[in-house]
């Protein structure tokens, strides 16, 4: 019986969901559905401290701006799907 592999922590459990537009009018309608699904929510933000207190605790926030690619890196990470 051979050992279980180890796990990889940079890779995530559940598919890491990126939503950009979380701050606008289809994005607030998105979010709490994407919550409620079994996926890592993600949400992209000009302006981080506005968008923070319109989601749960365990969804995630960062800066970015899809009009300057460098700043997309760190939410891109890991992402299975983009919205």
């Amino acid at each position: 019986m051979s050992d279980p592999e180890p796990t990889n922590p940079a890779v995530p459990i559940v598919p890491v969901v990126l939503l950009t537009g979380a701050s606008g009018y289809v994005g607030g309608w998105l979010i709490p559905l994407l919550e409620r699904q079994p996926v890592a929510l993600r949400c992209l933000a000009r302006t981080p401290d506005k968008l923070r207190p319109l989601v749960n605790g365990p969804t995630q926030v960062v800066r970015g701006d899809v009009l300057d690619p460098p700043s997309l890196a760190e939410a891109l990470h890991a992402v299975h799907t983009a919205y």
